[in-house]
């Protein structure tokens, strides 16, 4: 759980920083840019973590 509150925390810094540089560029357009961003690497991480410790069965079907 140490390892996801990091990510979290990671990828809520990450927002915040993106939300700067994309209301800059696109106004609210990229607030929705930075959310979806930031979200997606947070979801992208989770599963990269959660799947080192629990390995999903599903993709061992896929890799063999």
């Amino acid at each position: 759980t140490g390892v996801l509150s990091s990510v979290t925390i990671m990828c809520g810094v990450l927002n915040v920083v993106l939300l700067f540089i994309f209301i800059e560029l696109w106004g609210l357009l990229g607030v929705a840019w930075a959310y979806s961003v930031s979200k997606l690497f947070q979801w992208l991480l989770t599963w990269f973590y959660a799947n080192k410790k629990v390995p999903m069965p599903w993709l061992r079907a896929i890799v063999t």
